[in-house]
């Protein structure tokens, strides 16, 4: 049977799979049951989403004439589905179906996009399509397939693009957002903006955006009141082209404003080349990159630091790898910065940062995340140091060699393979699975 593919942004599909007695066709009086042999021997199917907010209740009511499964062990069709932002704002969504036990050998994989506006209705929705139209390689192979039927048709909701871009690629955002909370003794409220401009294409990529956080606290204490605010600013853009399939050049500017960091202002210049190990079209699935940079920065100090600045002018290096994988074992994301200032060589950083998720055997998983930072590149203390509130309110960096955080988790489950059943009744989710809502 040929390859089945869609793309979303020009056709996206709807897969109706049901007895066609059962559906609005006209039909007889009593129409026949669901072959028990789909549902009992048939597709067996596990959903590996774990990088990716999806709606899991919503797919499994929709799509209910295969049998979902808690661990890829018992399943045979794995789906990996990963994502990513597109230029527009909106989100790419890969979908990778792999063929085990019976299927051994008939694997797919296609990629959909969403526009930047869109409801999570619709995007839930335009999945689950594209989700039923990659199994359907996999349900004509299954006896009784004659008993269903596909129907395909354009989507309202997402119309084709139009042939010629009136914008050329080019996406504007802008927002403001606010939160408050606070009870008698205690008041908080934040305010935060953004405005920004991109042009994202396959081979290059320019962005340019500021934003801006201001946060007030008030605190009543048996000796008075305690108010406390922080604020930060921030510039930053880049620009990005693609070499080869392995290799892309940048240049990026970025200005600071920070009262936590006693920066009164802050800018840097910097070019840089990346390679990928792996070519940049298969990123959904893996990525190792080395990226080197070289710049420099001019900054001006809220307080005098110290060592005594009130303001100078720095040069830095940095080399940073990232390793990204996203397999049927699990997934894994480990990335390590180290930078230096050429002024000073001493003055120095060094990081490490993970997220690894691994399937250990049957109903066995687990989850590790954390970091680890050698810091020695404190510039911008303040040499009156900070006080007491500041240090327990964290309002200001204090001084460090290092920081760290680490979190691990275990996981085991066992009982029935199935994962069918959806019951929203108290909160639950049903057959022990979880619920991650999409949210545009």
């Amino acid at each position: 049977m040929p390859r089945i593919h869609a793309n979303l942004m020009m056709l996206p599909l709807f897969l109706w799979v049901s007895a066609p007695a059962a559906r609005a066709q006209e039909g007889p009086a009593n129409p026949p049951k669901e072959p028990a042999s789909v549902r009992a021997s048939g597709i067996r199917l596990f959903l590996d989403a774990q990088q990716v907010f999806v709606d899991v209740n919503f797919l499994r009511t929709e799509i209910t004439w295969v049998d979902w499964v808690r661990d890829a062990k018992d399943a045979n069709v794995h789906l990996i589905l990963t994502s990513r932002p597109t230029g527009s704002g909106g989100t790419s969504f890969s979908l990778r179906f792999i063929g085990l036990q019976g299927y051994q050998g008939l694997d797919d994989a296609f990629v959909s996009a969403t526009p930047g506006v869109t409801t999570a209705d619709e995007v839930r929705r335009s999945l689950a399509s594209q989700v039923a139209l990659g199994l359907a390689r996999y349900l004509v192979r299954e006896p009784g397939s004659q008993h269903y039927g596909v129907v395909a048709h354009r989507a309202e909701a997402m119309p084709p693009p139009p042939t010629v871009d009136p914008w050329d690629s080019w996406v504007y955002r802008m927002g403001v957002s606010g939160f408050a909370n606070g009870e008698s003794q205690y008041s908080s409220m934040s305010t935060s903006a953004n405005l920004g401009a991109s042009r994202i294409t396959k081979e290059d990529i320019f962005r340019v955006g500021l934003s801006g956080n201001w946060n007030r606290n008030r605190y009543v204490l048996s000796d008075g009141t305690l108010d406390t605010r922080m604020e930060s600013y921030n510039a930053s853009g880049l620009l990005a082209q693609g070499l080869t399939d392995h290799w892309t050049s940048g240049l990026m500017l970025d200005a600071d404003r920070s009262t936590m960091t006693n920066l009164k202002g802050s800018i840097r210049l910097a070019g840089g080349a990346e390679y990928n190990v792996w070519k940049y079209s298969e990123a959904s699935q893996r990525q190792w990159t080395f990226r080197y940079e070289l710049g420099m920065k001019r900054v001006h100090y809220l307080e005098e630091t110290l060592f005594g600045k009130t303001s100078e002018t720095l040069l830095d290096h940095a080399l940073i790898t990232t390793l990204t994988l996203n397999q049927p074992w699990g997934s894994v994301n480990v990335s390590m910065r180290g930078s230096t200032y050429l002024n000073d060589w001493s003055k120095s950083s060094l990081g490490l940062f993970n997220s690894v998720s691994l399937k250990l055997g049957q109903g066995f998983s687990m989850n590790l995340s954390g970091s680890y930072a050698r810091v020695r590149d404190q510039l911008s203390l303040p040499k009156q140091g900070a006080t007491q509130d500041e240090v327990l309110l964290r309002l200001r960096q204090l001084q460090t060699n290092y920081s760290y955080f680490v979190s691990l988790g275990l996981n085991y489950t066992f009982g029935s393979i199935f994962n069918n059943a959806v019951n929203t009744r108290f909160g639950g989710a049903g057959g022990g699975g979880t619920t991650i809502i999409i949210s545009q």
